[in-house]
């Protein structure tokens, strides 16, 4: 009410890794929806022109095709590690679709792959993949240990997109996209956890070895995003992997 935006971009929400996910599925569930519901509602009544809302790849089921089209949506069973951030996510999604069949509301809303870069979430214990990875290399080097444990199998594969890329495309959707459906973004290719550890392994200039923990969840195997619809309008992500790490 005080400001009076004319486009808002919800990208506020409750986030972290699987072992984040995993021990606090009350905060994953309850607080996104209750930002969510706040933002969009408060958009509603003070008529704005557009919001944007941030949804996830992560709301696609845990056996779904890849790479995963947006018709995919609620087509099967979610993957139990992040189950309630994802029905959070589809929750929004929904709330956005319904004010714009029920008000005409102009609320549109993007599913972005994992998406890193400065100002992350740099801890080994609730941290994102590669914020994660980041963190325990770096401290591994800097405490000269001989080897960094990985969860999971590093099979597992992720899509990943750098933050101002991210921010890019959402001023990029927000002026050129007004479709109710979902719309994917991400720059269409993924690495195994494997690779990923790798190449972290390499950048932060750590020489120890890498270890997995099989005992740890790799999570879903592989959410790679079809990113068709996105690019048939023209925008691309333009930061690689290694120059964005």
């Amino acid at each position: 009410e005080k400001e009076s935006p004319d486009y808002v971009f919800l990208a506020a929400a409750k986030c972290g890794g699987i072992g984040d996910n995993q021990n606090r599925p009350v905060e994953f569930l309850q607080t996104n929806l209750e930002i969510q519901n706040n933002i969009i509602k408060c958009s509603h009544k003070q008529k704005v022109k557009k919001l944007l809302f941030l949804g996830s790849s992560c709301i696609y089921p845990k056996e779904c095709p890849q790479p995963m089209k947006e018709e995919y949506l609620l087509s099967g069973y979610l993957e139990p590690t992040n189950e309630s951030y994802s029905i959070a996510k589809i929750a929004g999604i929904k709330l956005c679709q319904a004010y714009r069949k029920q008000y005409g509301d102009n609320f549109i809303s993007i599913q972005p792959c994992n998406v890193y870069g400065p100002l992350d979430k740099f801890d080994t214990n609730t941290g994102h993949v590669i914020g994660s990875l980041l963190a325990k290399f770096h401290n591994a080097k800097k405490n000269d240990k001989s080897s960094v444990t990985c969860w999971g199998t590093g099979a597992a594969c992720r899509e990943f997109i750098y933050v101002d890329d991210l921010a890019d495309a959402c001023l990029f959707l927000m002026l050129n996209y007004e479709e109710s459906d979902i719309i994917n973004v991400g720059p269409g290719v993924d690495y195994s956890i494997k690779d990923l550890a790798e190449i972290i392994k390499s950048i932060t200039g750590y020489t120890g070895s890498i270890e997995w923990d099989s005992t740890k969840p790799d999570g879903m195997m592989r959410k790679l995003l079809d990113i068709s619809k996105r690019k048939n309008l023209g925008w691309t992500a333009p930061t690689s992997l290694e120059t964005g790490l």
